[in-house]
């Protein structure tokens, strides 16, 4: 389902790899059923081996293959802070372009730059709406997509 190359770099990382492509016959055919699909971040390579990849940049792949509408990464933040010692300082809603430059000004750094980075590729890839929420929150996700104003960080066009 997911097809990947050796990630090349300075140091070799031995089997991670990074998406080429990804076939969701699979996964659409799931969804068809009702059954919600649980994906290992795993490809193979041209070469037949398996590669580890980024479980956000695989889910980012997904959601631009499946052509999804939004695309909602659930982790242990409440999203993009201003200042990462301030948990009020959340960024509600982001251009994508403005978290790259945030990215580059190393406003988002460490464990945040991944997952930034697979929303700004979902939002470039076609998906509407990128969203980083915290998944500790009860009921996060309804209160992201159904209030005014969510509780995470949305990144847009």
């Amino acid at each position: 389902m997911i097809h990947v190359k050796k990630m090349k770099g300075e140091v070799d990382l031995g089997y991670v790899g990074e998406v080429t492509s990804v076939d969701t016959t699979v996964v659409r055919r799931l969804i068809k059923d009702n059954i919600v699909p649980v994906i290992y971040p795993l490809g193979i390579g041209r070469d037949r081996n398996v590669y580890n990849v980024n479980a956000d940049d695989v889910a980012s792949e997904i959601a631009i293959a499946l052509g999804a509408e939004k695309f909602v990464l659930l982790t242990n933040v409440k999203g993009i802070l201003k200042d990462r010692k301030d948990q009020s300082s959340l960024y509600k809603t982001l251009k994508a372009s403005q978290a790259e430059k945030l990215i580059r000004k190393k406003v988002i750094d460490g464990g945040m730059i991944p997952k930034a980075r697979s929303c700004i590729n979902a939002i470039k890839g076609g998906v509407k709406k990128a969203h980083i929420l915290d998944a500790s929150v009860p009921h996060a996700l309804l209160l992201e997509i159904f209030t005014d104003t969510g509780i995470g960080t949305e990144i847009v066009k």
